[in-house]
């Protein structure tokens, strides 16, 4: 995948599931209500996905055409701050 905003949202949904396994590997639900009790496993695979999310996001949302890193953000970014040229594939083939 070249198009640098759906391996944005790629990413940023990989990381927003680590984030549910941080509180659910932190939180358990019992018959008495909502407790504190950490699970090291959910927490490791919470601790895998967003460090693999980061650096996911870290070598492929980059501009299609000089290759500089853009912001991880969740709106779209139309224009390179580098090189001012479009980041959307569709119209980077072209131009």
């Amino acid at each position: 995948m070249k198009d640098p905003s759906i391996n944005r949202y790629v990413g940023l949904f990989v990381m927003f599931m680590g984030l549910y396994f941080v509180f659910r590997g932190m939180f358990s639900h019992s018959e008495t209500g909502v407790c504190l009790s950490i699970n090291p496993w959910a927490l490791t695979l919470a601790g895998i996905l967003i460090v693999g999310s980061l650096v996911w996001m870290m070598l492929t949302v980059r501009c299609p055409h000089c290759h500089y890193p853009l912001e991880f953000k969740l709106s779209a970014i139309d224009i390179c701050p580098s090189c001012g040229k479009c980041t959307y594939k569709e119209y980077s083939e072209d131009r």
